[in-house]
C-alpha cells in the first residue's frame, strides 16, 4: 500500500461492534476516506495517524502488517487491511433515474404515517399500484 503525496490526516475510532477491528476515519468529511483493519491484534495506537502507510511483513494468517505513519512505527496482526473510498460522484449520475420526484415522497411520507389508522394499509397498496 503505497504512500500518496498529499498529507492525509486519519483518526482512530473504537470498534461499534464487539471484535478485533479498527477503523481510521478521515479527519476531514470531504475525503470520504477510511482504514478498516479486520482482527487487529497489536498496541493501541494514537488518536491522529498522519499520512499512515501499511506495509506488509509476512503472510501469516493472521499476517504481520507494519504501520508508519510521522507519528512512528508499529507492528500489529490483522486478518486484513482495506482502504475503503466513498464516490458519490459516480453514484449520482446512476442513481438520478431511480429517484422520487418531490410530489411523490411526500405522498410516500404521509401514507406511511396513515398506515396506523384503518385503510390505511390499503391506501399505501393502491398508491404503490397505480405508480407501476
Amino acid at each position: 500500500m503505497t504512500p500518496t503525496d498529499a498529507v492525509e490526516t486519519f483518526l482512530t475510532e473504537p470498534p461499534a461492534a464487539p471484535g478485533p477491528r479498527l477503523l481510521l476515519n478521515a479527519e476531514d468529511p470531504a475525503q470520504c476516506s477510511r482504514w478498516v483493519i479486520s482482527g487487529y491484534q497489536g498496541p493501541v495506537l494514537p488518536p491522529r495517524l498522519t499520512s499512515p502507510v501499511f506495509e506488509r511483513v509476512d503472510s501469516g494468517r493472521p499476517a504481520t502488517w507494519r504501520l508508519r505513519s510521522r507519528e512512528g512505527e508499529w507492528e500489529f496482526r490483522a486478518i486484513a487491511v482495506d482502504r475503503h473510498e466513498e464516490r458519490p460522484e459516480l453514484l449520482a449520475p446512476l442513481l438520478a433515474g431511480f429517484a422520487l420526484r418531490w410530489h411523490e415522497r411526500a405522498a410516500a411520507r404521509l401514507l406511511l404515517r396513515l398506515l396506523h389508522l384503518p385503510g390505511g394499509a390499503w391506501l399505501l397498496r393502491r398508491w404503490h399500484e397505480r405508480r407501476r
